[in-house]
């Protein structure tokens, strides 16, 4: 197939838009016949493509026009001013004959209008230089130009020749001055202080620089302070969690991100490191290829043989995350468990509210929300993410600190002992071995407590 750079293809052949422009289109099928580089330049963005070219002989003409149509278009290609019709609509309300005629006489006008009072007569106005520009003046307001220009020079000599620290010191003569505004009409001279007024102006300059200084650094040393405070702070907190055998981490795998995914895998483990619960759930739908890709939890291993629903596992469950205390005279006492997670918040906790909102459902609760946010009250839940954030301190662009990565498996118990880490680390302790698999005491102290 030939292809012809711009301006060298055979004259008979067109492309689409002049065939149009023509009022023809494109037969059924109608090949090819060759290829025009053209090239385009649109901003700052500069390239070549190629067009293709067709035989108008084989084109099929367009059904005619009507008449209201061809009227518009003969309007619109009128020009207002002279009544000629052009091959092209007219813009901007004239032809271009009309615009170049309506610039002259503008052109014409402004020459023979006074700049300076806007007076109008026959002949042009001479132009005279008006600061850094030439425009044309009557006589009244050239005498006046001349006055100011006369009033601005004798400023400029008074304040190059005098100092300018206010002293009144002679720095030169007027002489000299107007010497070198002869020898530089252009240029433009500041007025100069004496030795005294500019020793005197550099002392006070350095004064507001040290003053300003000192009152930057003692901001900075007030950031400073607040964020050795808070990071003090942060690791008492993070000491506390760790000291407090009756907090757990908890850290769910899910189908997904959305306000509809369901659990499956659940881990719980002690700030002691021991396992309470490390088990699968079959969420009861298919698993999105995405969260497997980020768990590595697949269907075949939720639908294995004794892999509980969520139903059959909320008893566990509920035994693993109640507080219960024994009382001196017998029987137990309960309190609120302190659960730490990474995004628990706002994520783990709404995704296990949904799952809640669904087992009270299918029990026949009449308020099956209701039932499970009162579940949920009986625990308080801690995001170590927020404080972990805050902690590291990587300001956000946004605003605040940026969000930091939990560095974990994505598997629930690994995920759990990471966040116990990231906590470590806040408390300044080193981060402790990472079991993989739940020791025998762990499981029958979960046991009992569900029974």
């Amino acid at each position: 197939m030939p292809v012809y750079d711009s301006g060298r293809a055979p004259a008979y052949l067109r492309t689409v838009t002049q065939l149009r422009g023509a009022r023809l289109n494109l037969a059924p099928g109608q090949p090819v016949l060759a290829y025009v580089v053209t090239h385009f330049h649109t901003g700052r963005s500069r390239g070549r493509e190629e067009r293709a070219l067709y035989d108008p002989g084989a084109a099929v003409r367009m059904r005619p026009l009507p008449g209201r149509v061809k009227l518009r278009q003969e309007r619109a290609r009128t020009c207002p001013g002279c009544g000629v019709v052009g091959p092209e609509a007219v813009r901007a309300g004239q032809c271009g004959p009309c615009r170049e005629k309506a610039e002259a006489a503008a052109r014409r006008l402004r020459e023979r209008t006074c700049s300076g009072c806007g007076a109008v007569r026959r002949r042009p106005y001479p132009v005279v230089s008006v600061g850094w520009s030439k425009r044309g003046l009557c006589p009244a307001c050239r005498t006046a130009e001349a006055r100011r220009h006369r009033e601005s020079l004798a400023a400029w000599v008074v304040s190059v020749t005098v100092c300018a620290g206010g002293c009144g010191a002679r720095m030169g003569t007027k002489k000299a001055a107007l010497a070198w505004r002869r020898a530089n009409p252009t240029a433009w001279r500041v007025a100069k202080a004496c030795p005294p007024c500019a020793e005197r102006q550099e002392a006070e300059r350095a004064e507001r620089h040290r003053v300003v200084w000192e009152r930057m650094e003692e901001r900075r040393m007030k950031e400073q302070m607040n964020r050795e405070r808070a990071v003090a702070l942060l690791g008492g907190w993070a000491a506390e969690i760790l000291d407090d055998p009756e907090v757990v981490a908890l850290d769910l795998e899910t189908t997904g991100l959305g306000d509809d995914a369901r659990i499956v895998e659940i881990g719980v483990v002690t700030t002691d490191r021991r396992v309470l619960l490390n088990t699968l759930v079959n969420p009861g739908i298919p698993i999105p290829a995405e969260a497997t890709r980020h768990h590595g939890i697949t269907d075949a291993m939720v639908t294995a043989e004794g892999v509980p629903g969520f139903d059959q596992l909320m008893a566990e469950l509920t035994g693993v995350l109640t507080l219960r205390r024994p009382r001196s005279g017998g029987g137990w006492e309960f309190g609120t468990r302190r659960i730490v997670g990474w995004n628990l918040v706002e994520f783990d906790r709404r995704v296990l509210r949904g799952e809640l909102v669904g087992y009270y459902g299918r029990l026949g609760h009449p308020d099956p929300a209701a039932s499970a946010d009162a579940w949920l009250s009986t625990m308080a839940w801690e995001d170590v993410m927020v404080s972990c954030s805050e902690w590291y301190g990587e300001p956000s662009d946004y605003g605040g600190y940026r969000w930091q990565k939990l560095g974990g498996p994505h598997r629930a118990v690994g995920d759990c002992l990471a966040v116990l880490d990231r906590l470590s680390d806040v408390a300044g302790r080193p981060a402790g071995a990472l079991p993989v698999q739940p020791s025998g005491d762990a499981l029958a102290g979960a046991g009992e407590m569900s029974r």
